[in-house]
Protein backbone atom coordinates (compact mmCIF):
# COMPACT_ATOMS: atom_id res chain seq x y z
CA UNK A 1 0.00 0.00 0.00
CA UNK A 2 1.51 3.30 -1.30
CA UNK A 3 2.14 5.90 1.61
CA UNK A 4 0.95 9.70 1.94
CA UNK A 5 4.40 11.36 1.01
CA UNK A 6 4.46 8.67 -2.58
CA UNK A 7 1.11 9.90 -3.45
CA UNK A 8 1.73 13.62 -2.67
CA UNK A 9 5.22 13.74 -5.18
CA UNK A 10 3.20 11.78 -7.36
CA UNK A 11 0.69 15.05 -7.31
CA UNK A 12 3.27 17.56 -7.28
CA UNK A 13 4.67 15.47 -10.46
CA UNK A 14 2.00 15.57 -12.09
CA UNK A 15 1.51 19.21 -11.78
CA UNK A 16 4.97 20.14 -12.90
CA UNK A 17 4.43 17.76 -16.27
CA UNK A 18 1.71 20.40 -16.87
CA UNK A 19 -0.96 17.03 -16.83
CA UNK A 20 -3.15 18.28 -14.44
CA UNK A 21 -6.60 18.82 -15.46
CA UNK A 22 -8.63 21.71 -14.66
CA UNK A 23 -10.47 20.28 -11.82
CA UNK A 24 -7.13 18.58 -10.50
CA UNK A 25 -6.13 21.54 -10.34
CA UNK A 26 -8.88 23.29 -8.46
CA UNK A 27 -8.24 20.09 -6.11
CA UNK A 28 -4.74 20.67 -5.99
CA UNK A 29 -4.70 24.55 -4.55
CA UNK A 30 -7.10 23.20 -1.72
CA UNK A 31 -4.66 20.72 -0.97
CA UNK A 32 -2.14 23.26 -0.87
CA UNK A 33 -3.77 24.66 2.13
CA UNK A 34 -2.05 21.88 4.02
CA UNK A 35 0.98 23.33 5.69
CA UNK A 36 2.91 20.29 5.00
CA UNK A 37 1.69 20.00 1.34
CA UNK A 38 2.58 23.13 0.94
CA UNK A 39 6.33 22.74 2.24
CA UNK A 40 7.10 19.79 -0.38
CA UNK A 41 5.73 21.60 -2.75
CA UNK A 42 7.87 24.76 -2.36
CA UNK A 43 10.41 22.47 -2.20
CA UNK A 44 9.85 20.65 -5.77
CA UNK A 45 8.75 23.66 -7.57
CA UNK A 46 11.97 25.43 -6.69
CA UNK A 47 14.00 22.66 -7.22
CA UNK A 48 12.40 22.37 -10.44
CA UNK A 49 12.75 26.14 -11.84
CA UNK A 50 15.86 26.03 -10.46
CA UNK A 51 16.67 23.67 -13.25
CA UNK A 52 14.86 25.75 -15.69
CA UNK A 53 16.51 28.54 -15.10
CA UNK A 54 20.57 27.76 -16.27
CA UNK A 55 22.66 28.37 -13.43
CA UNK A 56 24.88 30.70 -15.18
CA UNK A 57 21.79 32.82 -15.41
CA UNK A 58 20.66 32.71 -11.42
CA UNK A 59 21.80 35.35 -8.80
CA UNK A 60 21.42 34.23 -5.81
CA UNK A 61 21.78 37.60 -4.69
CA UNK A 62 18.54 39.08 -6.43
CA UNK A 63 15.47 39.68 -4.31
CA UNK A 64 13.03 37.11 -3.57
CA UNK A 65 10.47 38.99 -5.54
CA UNK A 66 12.72 39.05 -8.87
CA UNK A 67 13.17 35.53 -8.37
CA UNK A 68 9.70 34.71 -7.80
CA UNK A 69 8.33 36.73 -10.78
CA UNK A 70 10.75 34.66 -13.01
CA UNK A 71 9.17 31.42 -12.01
CA UNK A 72 5.58 33.06 -12.66
CA UNK A 73 7.50 34.20 -16.44
CA UNK A 74 8.31 30.25 -16.64
CA UNK A 75 4.77 29.18 -15.57
CA UNK A 76 1.42 30.92 -16.60
CA UNK A 77 -0.54 28.04 -14.59
CA UNK A 78 1.69 29.20 -11.20
CA UNK A 79 -0.92 31.01 -8.67
CA UNK A 80 0.38 33.14 -5.92
CA UNK A 81 -1.66 32.59 -3.23
CA UNK A 82 0.22 29.70 -3.45
CA UNK A 83 2.53 31.32 -1.68
CA UNK A 84 0.65 33.07 1.16
CA UNK A 85 3.52 31.55 3.34
CA UNK A 86 6.24 34.56 2.91
CA UNK A 87 8.39 33.28 5.98
CA UNK A 88 8.54 29.69 4.75
CA UNK A 89 9.53 30.96 1.17
CA UNK A 90 12.23 33.11 2.72
CA UNK A 91 13.97 29.80 4.22
CA UNK A 92 13.62 28.20 1.38
CA UNK A 93 15.42 30.68 -1.19
CA UNK A 94 18.37 30.84 1.50
CA UNK A 95 18.92 27.22 1.23
CA UNK A 96 18.46 27.60 -2.67
CA UNK A 97 20.67 30.32 -2.81
CA UNK A 98 23.09 28.62 -0.33
CA UNK A 99 23.05 25.24 -2.83
CA UNK A 100 24.19 27.06 -5.43
CA UNK A 101 27.04 28.83 -3.73
CA UNK A 102 27.97 26.00 -3.33
CA UNK A 103 28.00 24.59 -6.36
CA UNK A 104 27.71 26.85 -9.16
CA UNK A 105 31.82 26.09 -9.44
CA UNK A 106 31.70 23.51 -10.24
CA UNK A 107 30.20 22.85 -14.07
CA UNK A 108 30.41 18.94 -13.73
CA UNK A 109 28.04 18.96 -10.23
CA UNK A 110 24.60 17.63 -10.94
CA UNK A 111 21.42 18.93 -9.45
CA UNK A 112 19.87 16.17 -7.25
CA UNK A 113 16.76 15.77 -5.23
CA UNK A 114 17.95 14.07 -2.30
CA UNK A 115 16.63 10.49 -1.66
CA UNK A 116 14.50 10.29 -4.80
CA UNK A 117 14.86 8.40 -8.01
CA UNK A 118 15.22 11.19 -11.24
CA UNK A 119 15.49 11.27 -14.66
CA UNK A 120 17.61 13.70 -16.31
CA UNK A 121 17.02 14.32 -19.76
CA UNK A 122 19.29 14.80 -22.80
CA UNK A 123 18.41 18.35 -22.82
CA UNK A 124 19.17 18.51 -18.86
CA UNK A 125 15.76 18.74 -17.38
CA UNK A 126 15.07 16.57 -14.33
CA UNK A 127 12.14 14.88 -13.73
CA UNK A 128 11.91 13.26 -10.31
CA UNK A 129 10.35 9.44 -10.69
CA UNK A 130 7.95 8.93 -7.75
CA UNK A 131 6.19 5.13 -7.37
CA UNK A 132 2.69 5.21 -8.81
CA UNK A 133 0.50 2.38 -9.87
CA UNK A 134 -0.62 4.26 -12.60
CA UNK A 135 0.73 4.40 -16.29
CA UNK A 136 2.57 7.44 -16.62
CA UNK A 137 4.01 8.72 -19.47
CA UNK A 138 7.46 10.40 -19.47
CA UNK A 139 7.94 13.63 -22.31
CA UNK A 140 11.15 15.86 -23.12
CA UNK A 141 11.07 19.10 -22.48
CA UNK A 142 9.33 19.40 -25.63
CA UNK A 143 6.36 17.54 -24.73
CA UNK A 144 7.03 14.22 -26.81
CA UNK A 145 6.51 11.14 -25.00
CA UNK A 146 9.78 9.56 -24.98
CA UNK A 147 8.84 6.34 -22.40
CA UNK A 148 6.06 5.22 -19.49
CA UNK A 149 6.66 4.55 -16.03
CA UNK A 150 4.71 2.59 -13.50
CA UNK A 151 5.74 1.37 -9.93
CA UNK A 152 9.18 1.12 -10.18
CA UNK A 153 10.23 1.03 -13.58
CA UNK A 154 10.35 2.93 -16.53
CA UNK A 155 9.82 1.52 -20.28
CA UNK A 156 11.40 3.75 -23.04
CA UNK A 157 9.99 3.45 -27.03
CA UNK A 158 11.66 3.93 -30.12
CA UNK A 159 9.63 6.50 -32.35
CA UNK A 160 9.97 5.95 -35.61
CA UNK A 161 11.44 9.79 -36.09
CA UNK A 162 14.37 8.67 -33.67
CA UNK A 163 14.95 6.11 -36.01
CA UNK A 164 14.57 7.76 -39.08
CA UNK A 165 16.60 11.04 -37.99
CA UNK A 166 19.25 8.53 -36.49
CA UNK A 167 19.09 10.73 -33.14
CA UNK A 168 20.65 8.95 -30.29
CA UNK A 169 19.81 11.20 -27.00
CA UNK A 170 21.66 10.37 -24.00
CA UNK A 171 19.76 10.39 -20.28
CA UNK A 172 20.70 9.80 -17.36
CA UNK A 173 18.62 8.22 -13.80
CA UNK A 174 20.25 8.32 -10.63
CA UNK A 175 18.61 5.99 -7.70
CA UNK A 176 19.58 7.17 -4.37
CA UNK A 177 20.46 4.85 -1.68
CA UNK A 178 17.64 2.56 0.00
CA UNK A 179 15.98 2.34 -2.99
CA UNK A 180 16.12 0.66 -6.53
CA UNK A 181 14.86 0.83 -9.98
CA UNK A 182 14.24 -0.97 -13.40
CA UNK A 183 14.69 -0.10 -17.65
CA UNK A 184 13.48 -1.21 -20.34
CA UNK A 185 15.30 0.12 -23.33
CA UNK A 186 14.10 0.90 -26.41
CA UNK A 187 14.86 -2.48 -27.68
CA UNK A 188 13.68 -4.64 -25.15
CA UNK A 189 16.99 -4.52 -22.89
CA UNK A 190 16.30 -4.97 -19.10
CA UNK A 191 18.11 -3.38 -16.79
CA UNK A 192 17.87 -3.85 -12.86
CA UNK A 193 19.70 -0.81 -11.40
CA UNK A 194 20.66 -1.13 -7.56
CA UNK A 195 20.50 1.49 -4.79
CA UNK A 196 23.32 4.15 -4.70
CA UNK A 197 23.97 3.66 -8.14
CA UNK A 198 24.26 6.24 -11.91
CA UNK A 199 23.04 5.01 -15.17
CA UNK A 200 23.21 7.23 -18.41
CA UNK A 201 21.48 5.29 -21.35
CA UNK A 202 20.57 6.26 -25.06
CA UNK A 203 16.91 7.33 -25.34
CA UNK A 204 16.41 4.73 -28.65
CA UNK A 205 18.41 1.97 -30.00
CA UNK A 206 19.22 2.88 -33.53
CA UNK A 207 19.56 -0.07 -35.53
CA UNK A 208 23.60 -0.25 -37.47
CA UNK A 209 24.53 1.79 -34.13
CA UNK A 210 27.12 0.13 -31.25
CA UNK A 211 24.09 0.07 -28.47
CA UNK A 212 26.29 1.27 -24.94
CA UNK A 213 25.47 2.44 -21.70
CA UNK A 214 27.57 4.24 -18.68
CA UNK A 215 27.62 2.75 -15.35
CA UNK A 216 28.56 4.40 -11.68
CA UNK A 217 27.33 1.71 -9.21
CA UNK A 218 25.64 -1.85 -9.45
CA UNK A 219 23.15 -3.12 -12.54
CA UNK A 220 22.16 -6.57 -13.88
CA UNK A 221 21.23 -6.33 -17.43
CA UNK A 222 19.25 -8.52 -19.52
CA UNK A 223 20.53 -7.59 -22.90
CA UNK A 224 18.17 -8.16 -26.13
CA UNK A 225 19.91 -10.49 -28.93
CA UNK A 226 21.61 -8.61 -31.66
CA UNK A 227 23.70 -10.22 -33.70
CA UNK A 228 24.57 -7.13 -35.75
CA UNK A 229 24.93 -4.39 -32.95
CA UNK A 230 26.64 -4.99 -29.97
CA UNK A 231 25.87 -3.91 -26.52
CA UNK A 232 28.50 -2.66 -24.30
CA UNK A 233 28.40 -1.36 -20.86
CA UNK A 234 31.40 0.80 -19.62
CA UNK A 235 32.38 1.40 -16.24
CA UNK A 236 35.84 2.81 -13.74
CA UNK A 237 38.13 0.61 -15.64
CA UNK A 238 36.53 -1.77 -17.59
CA UNK A 239 34.02 -2.53 -20.01
CA UNK A 240 32.20 -5.50 -21.12
CA UNK A 241 30.49 -6.15 -24.88
CA UNK A 242 27.97 -8.48 -25.39
CA UNK A 243 25.65 -9.50 -28.74
CA UNK A 244 22.96 -11.02 -25.97
CA UNK A 245 23.02 -12.35 -22.41
CA UNK A 246 22.62 -11.94 -18.84
CA UNK A 247 25.09 -10.26 -16.72
CA UNK A 248 26.04 -8.62 -13.52
CA UNK A 249 28.62 -5.42 -13.56
CA UNK A 250 29.27 -3.77 -9.65
CA UNK A 251 31.71 -0.54 -10.25
CA UNK A 252 31.24 1.85 -7.22
CA UNK A 253 32.80 5.16 -7.40
CA UNK A 254 34.11 4.81 -3.82
CA UNK A 255 35.68 0.86 -4.14
CA UNK A 256 39.08 0.57 -6.08
CA UNK A 257 37.56 -2.80 -8.02
CA UNK A 258 34.87 -3.07 -10.51
CA UNK A 259 33.29 -6.66 -11.22
CA UNK A 260 31.43 -8.28 -14.05
CA UNK A 261 29.74 -11.46 -13.23
CA UNK A 262 28.20 -14.03 -15.77
CA UNK A 263 24.62 -15.86 -15.90
CA UNK A 264 24.17 -17.07 -19.40
CA UNK A 265 25.85 -16.54 -22.86
CA UNK A 266 28.99 -14.94 -23.13
CA UNK A 267 30.46 -11.29 -22.71
CA UNK A 268 33.86 -9.94 -23.37
CA UNK A 269 35.83 -8.30 -20.91
CA UNK A 270 38.12 -5.81 -21.93
CA UNK A 271 39.66 -2.40 -20.49
CA UNK A 272 41.64 0.60 -21.77
CA UNK A 273 40.23 0.36 -25.39
CA UNK A 274 36.84 1.01 -27.32
CA UNK A 275 36.30 -2.58 -28.30
CA UNK A 276 36.76 -6.06 -27.12
CA UNK A 277 39.28 -7.93 -28.96
CA UNK A 278 39.42 -11.72 -28.67
CA UNK A 279 42.83 -12.38 -29.42
CA UNK A 280 43.84 -9.87 -26.63
CA UNK A 281 40.82 -9.79 -24.25
CA UNK A 282 38.83 -11.88 -21.57
CA UNK A 283 36.04 -14.10 -22.50
CA UNK A 284 33.57 -14.73 -19.62
CA UNK A 285 31.43 -18.29 -19.68
CA UNK A 286 28.53 -18.81 -17.22
CA UNK A 287 29.19 -19.07 -14.15
CA UNK A 288 32.56 -16.76 -14.28
CA UNK A 289 34.06 -13.72 -12.31
CA UNK A 290 36.22 -10.91 -14.15
CA UNK A 291 37.72 -8.68 -11.17
CA UNK A 292 39.31 -5.08 -12.02
CA UNK A 293 41.86 -3.78 -9.67
CA UNK A 294 42.48 0.25 -10.52
CA UNK A 295 45.72 -0.12 -8.27
CA UNK A 296 47.14 -2.69 -10.95
CA UNK A 297 44.48 -2.28 -13.60
CA UNK A 298 45.02 -5.98 -14.12
CA UNK A 299 41.80 -7.95 -14.55
CA UNK A 300 41.74 -11.63 -13.24
CA UNK A 301 38.62 -14.26 -13.91
CA UNK A 302 37.60 -16.94 -11.27
CA UNK A 303 34.91 -19.30 -11.39
CA UNK A 304 32.08 -18.34 -8.86
CA UNK A 305 27.84 -19.26 -8.75
CA UNK A 306 26.80 -16.04 -10.67
CA UNK A 307 23.24 -16.78 -8.23
CA UNK A 308 24.75 -15.23 -5.25
CA UNK A 309 25.63 -12.04 -7.38
CA UNK A 310 22.06 -11.25 -8.44
CA UNK A 311 20.79 -12.20 -5.09
CA UNK A 312 19.95 -8.14 -4.66
CA UNK A 313 18.05 -8.08 -7.72
CA UNK A 314 15.00 -9.96 -5.52
CA UNK A 315 15.58 -7.92 -2.65
CA UNK A 316 17.83 -10.18 -0.52
CA UNK A 317 21.28 -9.73 0.95
CA UNK A 318 23.69 -12.37 0.52
CA UNK A 319 27.45 -12.44 2.21
CA UNK A 320 29.60 -15.30 1.41
CA UNK A 321 33.19 -15.15 3.53
CA UNK A 322 32.91 -11.29 2.91
CA UNK A 323 34.74 -8.66 4.82
CA UNK A 324 32.94 -6.70 7.20
CA UNK A 325 34.05 -3.41 5.95
CA UNK A 326 32.44 -3.91 2.35
CA UNK A 327 29.54 -5.77 4.15
CA UNK A 328 29.23 -2.21 5.77
CA UNK A 329 29.44 -0.28 1.98
CA UNK A 330 26.55 -2.24 1.10
CA UNK A 331 24.41 -2.38 4.37
CA UNK A 332 24.86 1.79 3.66
CA UNK A 333 23.27 1.43 0.28
CA UNK A 334 20.37 -0.94 1.10
CA UNK A 335 19.03 1.06 4.11
CA UNK A 336 20.04 4.48 3.42
CA UNK A 337 22.24 4.70 6.16
CA UNK A 338 25.52 6.21 7.47
CA UNK A 339 28.09 4.12 8.93
CA UNK A 340 30.74 4.66 10.84
CA UNK A 341 33.39 1.72 11.51
CA UNK A 342 35.23 2.93 14.75
CA UNK A 343 36.63 -0.60 15.58
CA UNK A 344 39.33 -1.38 13.27
CA UNK A 345 39.78 -4.43 14.48
CA UNK A 346 36.90 -5.96 13.07
CA UNK A 347 37.04 -4.62 9.59
CA UNK A 348 38.45 -7.42 7.79
CA UNK A 349 37.01 -10.20 9.89
CA UNK A 350 34.73 -12.33 7.70
CA UNK A 351 30.98 -13.11 7.91
CA UNK A 352 28.39 -15.00 5.93
CA UNK A 353 24.87 -14.56 5.81
CA UNK A 354 21.23 -14.09 4.08
CA UNK A 355 18.72 -11.41 4.72
CA UNK A 356 15.50 -9.88 3.09
CA UNK A 357 13.19 -8.22 5.21
CA UNK A 358 15.50 -7.70 8.14
CA UNK A 359 15.88 -4.41 9.92
CA UNK A 360 19.23 -3.16 9.88
CA UNK A 361 19.32 -4.06 13.83
CA UNK A 362 18.76 -7.32 12.76
CA UNK A 363 21.35 -8.01 10.36
CA UNK A 364 23.68 -6.64 12.73
CA UNK A 365 22.79 -8.69 16.13
CA UNK A 366 22.93 -11.80 13.71
CA UNK A 367 26.67 -10.87 13.08
CA UNK A 368 27.18 -10.28 17.08
CA UNK A 369 26.30 -13.69 17.81
CA UNK A 370 29.96 -14.89 16.48
CA UNK A 371 32.14 -12.46 16.60
CA UNK A 372 31.05 -9.54 19.51
CA UNK A 373 30.95 -5.48 18.94
CA UNK A 374 28.51 -3.06 19.67
CA UNK A 375 26.65 -0.46 17.62
CA UNK A 376 24.80 2.73 18.22
CA UNK A 377 21.89 3.89 15.98
CA UNK A 378 21.24 7.82 16.26
CA UNK A 379 18.52 9.35 13.50
CA UNK A 380 20.53 7.96 10.51
CA UNK A 381 23.53 7.39 11.58
CA UNK A 382 25.03 3.97 12.81
CA UNK A 383 28.42 3.65 14.75
CA UNK A 384 29.95 0.73 15.03
CA UNK A 385 32.27 0.07 18.61
CA UNK A 386 34.21 -2.64 20.18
Amino acid sequence: MKNNKDLAINRIVKYLNNEMTSEELQGFELWLSNTDNYELFAEYVIANHYIDISKDAFDPNIPLDSFLEEIKKKDKRFNFQFFKYAALLAGLFFLISYFIKENIGNKESKFVIKNEITLELHDGSIQVIGESNEDTVIKDQHGKIIGRQKNDKIIYLATAEDIEVASVKINTIRVPNGKKFQLFLSDGTEIYINSGSVIKFPSAIIPGKLRQVELEGEAFFKVAKNREDAFIVRTKGISTEVFGTQFNVLSYAEDSFAKVVLLEGSVGVFSGKDRFNEKEDHYLKPNQMAVYHSDTEGVNVRKVNAEDYIAWVNGVLLFKNESFENIMKKLERHYNIEIDVAYEGIKNEKFTGYFDIESIENVLNTFKENTPFSFQLNDNKLTINP
